[in-house]
């Protein structure tokens, strides 16, 4: 986990220089805008935040046993590297389940 979280914030960097120009623009607009378009615009720019800060990560088969297996120390790590800002309340950390999978 502490390997995603790193290489999650090392992907980040280089998406914020490659969205640099859109950032910008994205900033500009919010400055610019009237009371009611503001909150909208800076919405849009939270969740293209959140989606820069995704890193998909896949395990293959373990859904069934594996999972079953280690998740007790699982979710222990989950919850220690869910915020990286300690500042922030959101979850960055997100497990797809379906069931007992």
């Amino acid at each position: 986990m502490k390997y995603l979280v790193e290489m999650a914030q090392v992907v980040y960097e280089e998406l914020l220089i490659k969205y640099s120009t859109l950032i910008e623009r994205i900033d500009k607009q919010i400055s610019g805008a009237d009371k009611n378009r503001k909150p909208k615009i800076i919405k849009l720019k939270e969740e293209f935040n959140k989606w820069m800060r995704e890193v998909p990560t896949i395990g293959f088969n373990s859904a069934k046993y594996d999972c079953n297996i280690m998740k007790k120390y699982l979710y222990a790590t989950l919850n220690k590297y869910n915020n990286r800002d300690e500042s922030e309340e959101k979850d960055y950390i997100q497990v797809l389940k379906t069931g007992n999978s």
